[in-house]
């Protein structure tokens, strides 16, 4: 089967990328050919409608935000076995025409086309010429309009969690969306415990100056952590409500000694050097990462383990999630995870406990509703983690892993992929 794949490159470190490369992976491995459409790369007209080769398109993707040496030797064993064209635009993102995308569908007498990428991009009212599928992180409620138009281009939709599959059979009944897969993220457990390096509980915890205040305070710190991206006007991942809840626990439970460490950019499109103020957070209590590598370069793949290993607790505190990868890893490196009690949240918690949901803030870029995490709750869910038997602790840890393992690893998720179309195609 000949399967062109639309989607940022598979040797990038986006979460469409790191997703891309596992399924062409186990397409690859399945015997299908792989033809890919990097939509992250936009080419010159010349290259619009003509396949460009492996070399060219990593040299190309040294000028964007996407490119990192270290993920692009790792992944060359696959990547290198792929067709690939350009973006089919001079300026992305755009909307992408149906229209172009058949060019190269036909072009490849393709057999299948599956997209991963934000799906409102997309032109609504016409379909694809070969059996077509996406895979879609839903995490608004309701369905928005931009997304509604859109989903019926496609003759087969993956849902990442069964909440986004209940959002979309609520606002679209006629898709009959319950009758379609859930199908989760890929989790390369193998590659990532093979990728700590330095980076145990201890280490991390000296490199972040931890153990030097335990030493000096003669007092062990329980370290809180938040790993989320500060890019989205609309403030999803909540970083207010969060340092609020940690100034409340400080109050509430001060022989705890606890510190926060947030890894994100510090100024990003919400300023947190504001939230700590406002809320009058010690700014003795909270670590950061190097704000200028974030912005360059960000962190290797063994450091974000090292989070996960030396932290007493991951803090998600988000308004909403189609997915959420950090919890799952943090989960599979035996870190428990507070999060709020919504979306894919509901779905992904195996060793943690739930923040209540107090309301829901209307969010009118999307014209949907986000989960508003109750502020008071957190301090009592972090205690329960504090709170804890050593026996507790390690049966919660033990099943966390066991789940992940199960659950997401690139066998059963590729399976379930490979499934799936074979279904589709045959159907065609």
């Amino acid at each position: 089967m000949k399967i062109v794949i639309g989607s940022n490159s598979p040797f990038t470190n986006s979460g469409y990328g790191i997703q891309s490369y596992f399924l062409c992976k186990s397409f690859i491995e399945a015997g299908h050919d792989v033809v890919f459409i990097a939509w992250n790369m936009t080419g010159t007209k010349d290259l619009q409608y003509n396949k460009i080769s492996y070399e060219k398109l990593k040299e190309l993707s040294l000028e964007t935000a996407f490119y990192n040496k270290e993920a692009v030797e790792e992944k060359e064993d696959i990547s290198s076995k792929i067709e690939y064209y350009t973006c089919l635009y001079d300026n992305f993102p755009c909307i992408i025409k149906v229209d172009d995308v058949n060019k190269v569908l036909k072009k490849e007498k393709a057999d299948l086309y599956i997209y991963l990428l934000d799906i409102w991009i997309i032109e609504s009212g016409k379909k694809f010429c070969c059996p077509s599928m996406t895979w879609l992180p839903l995490h608004f409620t309701p369905l928005e309009d931009s997304t509604k138009a859109v989903l019926p281009t496609f003759d087969k939709i993956i849902y990442l969690c069964k909440f986004g599959r209940d959002v979309v059979n609520f606002g679209l009944p006629e898709l009959n969306a319950l009758e379609d897969p859930v199908v989760p993220h890929f989790i390369d457990y193998d590659y990532l415990y093979n990728n700590v390096g330095p980076y145990n509980r201890e280490y991390f915890r000296k490199e972040l100056g931890i153990t030097e205040i335990e030493e000096r305070d003669n007092k062990k710190i329980f370290l809180i952590s938040i790993v989320a991206r500060n890019s989205e006007e609309s403030n999803r991942k909540f970083f207010d409500i969060s340092l609020q809840a940690f100034k409340l626990l400080l109050e509430s439970q001060p022989e705890l000694n606890a510190y926060l460490y947030i890894h994100t950019t510090f100024v990003g499109k919400v300023d947190l050097n504001k939230c700590v103020s406002f809320f009058n957070v010690p700014g003795n209590r909270i670590l950061v990462p190097d704000q200028l590598k974030m912005i360059q370069s960000g962190y290797k793949t063994e450091y974000m383990n090292g989070i996960y290993l030396g932290s007493d607790v991951l803090l998600a505190g988000t308004g909403s999630e189609g997915f959420g990868l950090p919890i799952l890893e943090a989960q599979l490196f035996g870190c428990p995870v507070v999060t709020t009690k919504c979306t894919a949240m509901l779905e992904y918690l195996y060793n943690g406990e739930y923040i209540n949901v107090m309301d829901e803030k209307f969010v009118y870029a999307n014209t949907s509703f986000w989960y508003l995490p109750d502020v008071f709750d957190i301090p009592e869910k972090i205690m329960k983690i504090v709170n804890r038997t050593p026996e507790e602790s390690q049966k919660m840890k033990e099943y966390g892993i066991e789940q992940i393992k199960n659950n997401f690893s690139i066998k059963t998720v590729g399976n379930a992929w490979l499934n799936e179309i074979n279904k589709l195609v045959k159907s065609k």
